[in-house]
């Protein structure tokens, strides 16, 4: 898997217990420090190494419980931002285990317990409508709201995200022909997949050669999808209505067929309901969008993710000279707070979780130098958000025109581009804002100062904070000052 994965342009390492414990440590070394970036491993790796900004946790194969793949997929994400776990399934997994744990004929308690242990993760693999989360702690005794997959559709999980794609139904009627199919076989040897190409009444050789073509059930459930269909089957079988058993053929190979399972006989009598969530017919009329909301402030949201990825670097660089792993420096909590409130004192630092007096007295000065440039454009977003609510309205409706509509034009035609007659040029206009600004105030900093803070803020945002009076404010950010004179208070 590693060396196919860097042939395809993905650095990639392997980690397995058939590797020395010097390529082990280093592996586990590459991997803390970040010289590598992908590690293809047994699921023994990472158990005892808190590595808080692990973004992707992928099973290449069926996990063999669901602790496990809690334990194993809860590596990932822990220092609180967005994180992505991927299963790759296939139903065909679940025989490759079963076969291992049923020839392990030494402790029968323990191999009814990874049988039932299996039998939850195949479980929770074809479930294509319950809640992830909820699944998954309803499992360990836990409730979990799946509306906060819906409220948060950036951290949702895959059933929450495709509600719209699947409807269930009652397939009762379907579920018993199935059973009642396999119970006409009396136990011939044939697979799952076979009773679902019988059941969607597939022309394929093999079925037309056996005459199961003129079975009652051929061709029954053509309105089924393949996948459907196939999940209908697995469902009885996890359920406990049909049961596959395992037998060796002349190439010494493992085959799963198909029996009548133990509770056939509730179905067959009608004392039993099936249901099954079935995806929607691909019309325009049913088809569904998910609506992918917004976050309330995404330039807030942009603003804070880049002060958080800035320090994580600046506190990276500094563990590398110290030969150790970042989180043994500073908390990742620690770090996200930071980035969230962007305190501008050493004491509004302390008032962050995780963050103690010995950070301070080692990194403060570091760290503030990241966070101020931050503040600094935080204050400029909010002016230019106050700039914009002032001067718009929200409602497309307006019920009388704006009094600028209604004063006769002063002049008409087009302005000049360098601002026109009796128009300043915007750097001119600004330069005496700058100087006005200074003398009227009383501020410790000079027009040039000034002017080295919209150099670096950009002119395009110079008249919105004109507008708003927020030129103090960003120059006290930018000269780490943390008062001010009471006259610059005062204005």
């Amino acid at each position: 898997m590693a060396s196919d994965l860097s042939a395809e342009g993905v650095p990639s390492v392997a980690y397995h217990a058939g590797l020395d414990d010097a390529r082990r440590n280093q592996v586990q070394r590459l991997w803390i420090d970040d010289k590598v970036r992908v590690v293809c491993a047994t699921i023994a790796f990472g158990m005892g190494i808190d590595k808080p900004d692990v973004r992707f946790v992928m099973h290449h194969s069926l996990p063999k419980s669901v602790e496990g793949y809690y334990q194993e997929s809860g590596r990932a994400g822990r220092d609180g931002r967005p994180a992505v776990c991927i299963l790759f399934y296939n139903y065909g997994d679940m025989h490759r285990i079963r076969r291992m744990v049923e020839q392990d004929v030494s402790n029968p308690a323990a191999r009814q317990t990874h049988l039932t242990n299996l039998w939850h993760v195949v479980n929770f693999c074809e479930n294509r409508t319950d809640c992830r989360r909820a699944q998954v702690l309803h499992y360990f005794g836990e409730n979990f709201d799946r509306e906060f997959c819906r409220r948060n559709p950036h951290a949702s999980c895959d059933n929450c995200s495709s509600r719209g794609r699947w409807v269930t139904r009652d397939v009762t009627d379907a579920a018993r022909d199935l059973v009642r199919c396999v119970q006409g076989f009396n136990g011939t040897n044939v697979t799952l997949n076979h009773i679902v190409d019988i059941f969607r009444g597939a022309a394929i050789k093999k079925i037309i050669e056996m005459g199961h073509n003129k079975l009652p059930l051929y061709g029954k459930g053509k309105g089924y999808s393949r996948m459907d269909a196939e999940r209908l089957a697995r469902k009885l079988v996890l359920d406990g209505f049909l049961k596959e058993v395992s037998t060796i053929n002349h190439l010494d190979m493992a085959i799963s067929h198909v029996r009548v399972g133990n509770r056939a006989p509730e179905l067959v009598q009608g004392n039993a309901k099936i249901s099954l969530a079935v995806e929607k017919e691909s019309k325009a009329s049913e088809s569904s969008v998910a609506v992918q909301e917004l976050p309330a402030d995404a330039e807030m949201d942009k603003l804070t993710e880049s002060c958080h990825n800035e320090l994580v670097e600046m506190v990276k660089s500094l563990a590398r000279e110290k030969n150790t792993f970042y989180g043994n420096l500073i908390h990742m909590e620690a770090l996200r707070g930071l980035a969230k409130a962007l305190p501008m004192t050493t004491d509004a630092m302390l008032q962050v979780p995780h963050v103690t007096r010995a950070v301070v007295d080692k990194y403060g000065a570091q760290l503030l130098d990241i966070i101020e440039r931050h503040a600094a454009e935080k204050i400029v977003l909010e002016a230019e958000r106050e700039a914009q609510g002032s001067s718009s309205n929200s409602n497309e409706l307006v019920q009388q025109p704006p009094s600028a509509f209604m004063e006769r034009a002063a002049a008409r035609g087009k302005r000049p581009a360098g601002g026109g007659a009796g128009h300043a040029a915007p750097a001119k206009r600004m330069k005496k804002f700058f100087r006005r600004k200074g003398r009227k105030n009383g501020t410790f900093c000079s027009s040039e100062t000034y002017e080295k803070v919209f150099q670096e803020e950009g002119p395009k945002k110079r008249d919105i904070i004109q507008t708003n009076n927020k030129a103090d404010e960003i120059c006290d950010a930018v000269c780490n000052r943390t008062s001010r004179s009471t006259a610059h208070a005062q204005a």
